[in-house]
């Protein structure tokens, strides 16, 4: 069984004086650990607090964009980056190295590819408005009128229209 944070909170409380470490986990806010030491009679006094986030200084150093995966799957720099015809051309080439890269994981259909980006998870409108349901019909994401299907429903134009 673990032990509680009160009965770690008078020993531990001074290793978070230092330093908090993150690495693929939600930031460790101040507010909570200061609140959580209080619960169990442990004042901590973090306004000297550094952070070293772990996952920030591997994201900063190792980046996550076009340029750096054109890099990695083609083998080239991103010649042109921010130009639009550039940006379409290095993602085709990034997807197809993809795709012959995960052969056993990657199917090359727009529906495989789509689920595995969470393109159902997104709303379909910028605003957050409208979502999709179950099968894949856009409904209306807010109010009363959670849920109800855009195709074919007078009455929900309505809604949308009249408020």
């Amino acid at each position: 069984m673990a032990p509680t944070l009160d009965a770690v909170a008078r020993r531990s409380s001074g290793i978070w004086t230092a330093v908090i470490w993150r690495i693929q986990l939600p930031a460790i806010r101040r507010s909570l650990l200061a609140e959580e030491f209080h619960r169990v009679g442990v004042e901590w006094d973090s306004s000297h607090l550094r952070i070293v986030d772990v996952a920030r200084i591997y994201h900063q150093m190792e980046p996550r964009n076009l340029s750096a995966a054109l890099k990695y799957y083609c083998g080239r720099e991103h010649e042109g980056a921010h130009d639009a015809l550039a940006d379409v051309e290095a993602t085709a080439d990034v997807l197809i190295a993809q795709l012959e890269r995960y052969p056993d994981q990657l199917q090359g259909t727009v529906g495989f590819l789509g689920e595995l980006s969470g393109d159902r998870k997104r709303s379909p409108d910028a605003a957050g408005k409208l979502k999709y349901d179950d099968h894949g019909a856009v409904c209306l994401a807010f109010g009363k009128y959670n849920g109800w299907p855009l195709s074919g429903s007078a009455r929900t134009t309505r809604v949308i229209c009249n408020g």
